[in-house]
């Protein structure tokens, strides 16, 4: 966690569970979010985001797409394979 925060306006986390126990700390050490500091997570997750507060700001990316246009650059001579990969989320509760 950032000790002092003249500097820090934004932290970016890796998901959005990160995000969240960054939001519960701040709230131990009386930042403000987000006058004093902002949040972003990644994911997306509606349930993680809906059940911080303040509430959770998050993003979507695109990792398909990505890896897709990256396999690009590695193979230049071979066109890259598209796969249809299906992901299931578990929620346990």
């Amino acid at each position: 966690m950032v000790d002092d925060t003249s500097h820090s306006t934004a932290l970016f986390a890796a998901d959005d569970t990160m995000a969240c126990k960054i939001v519960e700390q701040s709230h131990v050490i009386k930042l403000n979010i987000p006058l004093d500091i902002c949040v972003l997570g990644v994911d997306n997750d509606e349930i993680v985001c809906q059940l911080t507060y303040p509430e959770l700001s998050s993003i979507m990316m695109d990792v398909e797409r990505a890896g897709y246009e990256n396999s690009q650059g590695y193979m230049p001579h071979e066109k890259a394979i598209e796969y249809n990969v299906r992901m299931t989320s578990l929620y346990i509760t």
